[in-house]
């Protein structure tokens, strides 16, 4: 989804606008996926919700990535 949202900027505002939009993902982060989403899936950063809750887990996540 984070592929098609660039690419869709690309072609509405130009690649310049395309370039400099990032996009965040803000659903079920976790030590098991943050890495994933942001090597794999085009994703540029997180919000981080629950997790971010427990600073174990939130330092978890950081330190993963």
């Amino acid at each position: 989804m984070a592929l098609f949202i660039k690419k869709s900027i690309g072609e509405i505002y130009g690649k310049k606008a395309k370039d400099e939009v990032r996009v965040l993902y803000g659903g079920n982060v976790s030590i098991l996926n943050a890495k994933d989403y942001l090597l794999n899936q085009g994703i540029d950063g997180l919000l981080v919700g629950n997790a971010s809750l427990n600073i174990k887990e939130f330092i978890d996540i950081v330190r993963d990535i």
